[in-house]
This record gives C-alpha cells, sequence and structure tokens, in this order.
C-alpha cells in the first residue's frame, strides 16, 4: 500500500501505509458544532475575491486521455531507447524519449468537485474558497490535466468548522474524522468526482508515517475506506514557509500540487491511476515519486502565479509535450527549452514495491569496468549552447557515489552527441543498480535527464 506527497526531498516520495488500530478523531466544540458552515468572524478588512468561480459546462465533455505509443526498453530506434523524431515545428533535432506516466488501471476524478474544508475560524479561510473555486478553469488546470482525461474541477459546498485539530494529529486521524462527518451529514457523500481538501488549521503538524509537515512534506493526498467504497482526500498542512514558498503561496502551491495528482491519481493504494511512469524510465519515479506533480517538482520554475490569475500553482508533467522532446512540465516556463539525454540500449531487470519484474533501460557496465554511452542534446531551436554535467545521484542526495564520469566535451546545442564513459567504482547492494543524472544548466536554468547503471 502507498500514498503520496509533497516532499521536502526530491529523492522519492513514495511512502509506506503503516495500518493499525484508529485514534480519537477530535470532538467539535462550541455552540456551532452540528452545523457544517460554522464560521467566525474576525476583525480583518473583508476578503474581495480575485478568481472567477469555475461552473461546469454540462455540454463540454472531458478531454481525451493522450496516448503517446508503447515504449519498450531496449533496441535502437524512436521511442525505444534511441533518438525519437520530434515536432519539426518546435522542436530542433531528435531527442531520446522522455518519460510516459502510465496508467496502472485506476480510475480518475474526471469531473472533479472538490470540498474545501477548513477549521478553527481560520484567517486563510476565504482565501483559500477563493482558490479551490476558481483553478478548475484556468488556463493552468486545462494545460496539466488535459493529457489524462480529466475535465474543469468545480468546488462544492466549503465546510467551516469551529473545532480545531490538535498541536499533533496523524493522518489516521483525519482519516476518521473523515469517515465520522460524512456520516453525520456533516460533510457531503461522495460520488466519483468528490475530493476532500482538509487545509489543516494553523499551529498544527500532521505526521505521515513517522514523518512531520513542513519539515518532510507539504502535503498529500490518499483515499479512505468508505462502507466499502474509496473516498479520495487531499491534506495541506499550514507551513510557514515550503521551500521557495512562504504565506498563502504555500497554501496554494501545495494544493495545486496535490489536486492535480489528486484526479489523476485519486486511490493510489487501492487503484492506482497515473501513478509513475512507463517501465522503460521506472529511475524516474525513485528520484521523484512518479506522479504527474512529482515529476516536476524538482525543477526550480516548478511553481509560479499564472498571468491574470492571482494564486500561485504548480506546473505538471505533459505526456504529450514529453513526446514531442518540448519542456514536459507545462506550462513551459520558457520559450526556449534545451536537455541532453542518456541514449541507453541495455535492458536491466528490477524488482519492484509490488515484487513485479521490471524490465527498464540502462547501461550495463562491471564493477571496477567501464561503458561508453552517447549523450543526445535537444531543444527548441532558439536553444543557446548549454553545459552539460554527469553526477552520480546518490553523491548528489548526499550519499556514499558508486560512478565516475568522463565527458568527451561538456557543452553544446541542440543535436549534439556528446560520448560519456562511466566508471562503475562498487555495487549498490540494495538492489544492485545506480543511478545518474544529467544535468543541463544555462545561466539560471537547469534541467535533468536521469538513468540506470546495472550488472551485466
Amino acid at each position: 500500500m502507498r500514498r503520496t506527497s509533497l516532499v521536502a526531498s526530491a529523492s522519492w516520495a513514495l511512502l509506506a501505509v503503516a495500518c493499525g488500530s484508529e485514534p480519537d478523531a477530535p470532538e467539535p466544540s462550541g455552540d456551532d458544532a452540528g452545523r457544517a458552515d460554522a464560521g467566525g468572524t474576525d476583525a480583518r478588512i473583508p476578503y474581495v475575491r480575485a478568481g472567477v468561480r469555475c461552473v461546469r459546462d454540462g455540454a463540454a465533455a472531458p478531454p481525451e486521455t493522450f496516448d503517446a505509443g508503447p515504449d519498450t526498453p531496449a533496441g535502437g530506434g524512436a521511442g525505444d531507447g534511441g533518438p525519437d523524431a520530434g515536432d519539426a515545428g518546435s522542436v530542433a533535432r531528435v531527442h531520446p524519449s522522455l518519460p510516459q506516466i502510465a496508467t496502472q488501471g485506476g480510475g480518475r476524478l474526471v469531473s472533479p468537485t472538490v470540498i474545501p474544508i477548513t477549521f478553527g475560524h481560520d484567517d486563510f479561510a476565504d482565501e483559500i474558497e477563493d482558490f479551490v473555486a476558481s483553478f478548475g478553469c484556468t488556463a493552468w488546470w486545462r494545460a496539466v490535466a488535459r493529457d489524462y482525461g480529466v475535465g474543469d474541477a468545480v468546488s462544492g459546498a466549503p465546510v467551516r468548522r469551529p473545532e480545531s485539530f490538535p498541536a499533533l494529529v496523524d493522518d489516521a486521524v483525519i482519516q476518521k474524522w473523515l469517515r465520522q462527518n460524512v456520516a453525520s451529514g456533516v460533510l457531503p457523500q461522495p460520488d466519483d468526482g468528490t475530493l476532500y481538501a482538509v487545509f489543516v488549521n494553523a499551529k498544527t503538524t500532521v505526521t505521515l508515517d513517522g514523518i512531520e509537515s513542513c519539515s518532510a512534506f507539504g502535503g498529500y493526498h490518499d483515499s479512505f475506506d468508505l462502507d466499502g467504497r474509496h473516498a479520495a482526500y487531499a491534506v495541506i498542512p499550514r507551513c510557514d514557509q515550503f521551500g521557495p514558498l512562504a504565506g498563502f503561496d504555500v497554501v496554494s502551491g501545495a494544493a495545486s500540487h496535490e489536486f492535480i495528482e489528486a484526479a489523476t491519481d485519486p486511490y493510489p493504494r487501492t487503484a492506482p491511476a497515473f501513478a509513475q511512469p512507463d517501465d522503460a524510465h521506472v529511475v524516474w519515479a525513485a528520484v521523484t515519486g512518479g506522479e504527474v506533480a512529482d515529476m516536476c517538482a524538482i525543477a526550480e520554475t516548478a511553481f509560479y502565479t499564472p498571468k491574470g490569475y492571482p494564486f500561485v500553482v504548480q506546473r505538471s508533467w505533459s505526456n504529450q509535450a514529453a513526446s514531442l522532446g518540448q519542456d514536459p512540465c507545462v506550462p513551459a516556463a520558457s520559450a526556449s527549452y534545451f536537455n541532453a539525454g542518456p541514449v541507453l540500449r541495455d535492458t536491466l531487470s528490477l524488482t519492484g514495491p509490488d515484487d513485479r519484474t521490471i524490465s527498464t533501460r540502462g547501461a550495463k557496465i562491471p564493477v571496477k569496468g567501464s561503458a561508453t554511452i552517447d549523450v543526445a542534446l535537444f531543444g527548441d531551436a532558439a536553444a543557446p549552447a548549454w553545459t552539460v554535467t554527469p553526477q552520480d545521484l546518490s553523491s548528489a542526495l548526499g550519499s556514499t557515489g558508486r560512478l565516475t564520469f568522463a565527458l568527451d566535451r561538456s557543452t553544446g546545442v541542440a543535436g549534439d552527441v556528446l560520448h560519456l564513459t562511466i566508471f562503475r567504482e562498487s555495487r549498490n547492494k540494495e538492489g544492485g543498480v545506480e543511478a545518474f543524472v544529467l544535468v543541463s544548466s544555462f545561466g539560471p536554468t537547469r534541467n535533468f535527464f536521469f538513468g540506470l547503471v546495472g550488472d551485466p
């Protein structure tokens, strides 16, 4: 079983779930404890709505799911370890294939309805409800959702609760609270588009499988059992700062990450959907977490404020853009995209978390041996010359490195092919593979491409 979260470290985001007895949920308090719309008044200047409320057009069908076709891990042609033909109108040269986020067959929230839930006379309640009411028909949402057959999102009736969670609350308590309040009628019964969005009150730390919010993660999504059905929910802790964000930007940024992932993979433990990249690129899942927003959270340009929209949101992975060798994190941060991908022609066998054998791309190199591979540079026609730097991923994340590298040259432009020699100094006893990353940089912009080394 697993759940997914926006984590502080980009190394991985698939967390094991510890199952056990449920702690007690917080009890309502105060005269308004039985009212779903209970909220307080404060001395602040009245909030002025900044977003445009989304409404569902009953005549508008959700978009079709984008399918780039099969991608196999071995060979030398387009889509299978060698360069892919790019779109001549937007991509300067051929490119190594970027990952496709593959469905595992689970359901989606095709027409999402997000129920915003706030607690304890939250000072951000108005902003939260404005964001939830407005994000789902923006150009940003349509860009990040359309490849996965997800249509516009709308807000359900906001729920303001007078009670607050305690200073330390575990996810099991939050799940129990959701079940109790659906059963009592405080929360609406879910349908196949419902997402309960729990915006935890300030001064409350959420624990998830033994780790704490704001230091280890900025939000997560999962599902809970409701009389044999599964209902999707997202939890957004109140962090003063998380990564590059502060204030309400943390709230909307984390919520945007969890909302697109919950829509495309609402039941990650019981019926995963768009949960991780295709098998040929499984190393990307190990590094990022693998869901559509996880894949872009490591980029410096991940969070941004769209033109004409007042709230910070996060870019997310587009299968279609990736298939064309364009910036896969949409909407693109720049008109000019560039990257460098290793051309990996070997097949490595890995054991996945479900004990499934995965055939993936990599380079077979014996311990104390070396191999030279091509590195294909690709990008838009306007991309300048940039620098390529190979790194052992374990070393980059602060652990023991097992790979060293030598490039015949370290700079180039789209269409160039560099030659990378990889030296394997030792073997990882846990899994027998080593991951590496190619960092393409020009000025402050950096793009990444990941690869694997395994046994012959």
